[in-house]
């Protein structure tokens, strides 16, 4: 299989349709996403299951979501810790909230900040 590369536009793209899955199937983790190549895709493994991590490869201030900039970004958020782990970030309530309609509004709002970054790089 071809090695992806993850470009800005790819990455994006990538995490849109994964958190899209995730908000369609709220009772499922990352890891089932059948897109990945270990379960019959062609989305190659990548770092927590997360394209912006394998985009930036764990330099949280460069996430393309989370980061300085990013769709995601939150002024109370300390750079103690990867932004996308502290407890008022939408993966933080979408990883530790069990309750399937949580788990689907922040699944949706992950989608849409990607919708807006890739807009932005429409311009």
């Amino acid at each position: 299989m071809r090695k992806m590369e993850w470009t800005k536009r790819r990455t994006l793209e990538v995490c849109r349709d994964l958190w899209q899955w995730l908000a369609d199937n709220p009772d499922k983790g990352k890891w089932k996403w059948p897109e990945w190549e270990y379960n019959g895709g062609e989305i190659s493994r990548c770092r927590a299951d997360c394209p912006v991590c394998q985009h930036d490869i764990y330099d949280c201030d460069s996430c393309l979501l989370w980061g300085k900039g990013g769709e995601l970004e939150r002024e109370e958020l300390e750079r103690v810790e990867p932004p996308c782990l502290q407890k008022n970030s939408p993966y933080f309530a979408w990883n530790y909230d069990k309750d399937i309609t949580v788990r689907r509004e922040v699944a949706l709002e992950i989608v849409a900040a990607c919708n807006r970054a890739l807009a932005k790089l429409k311009k």
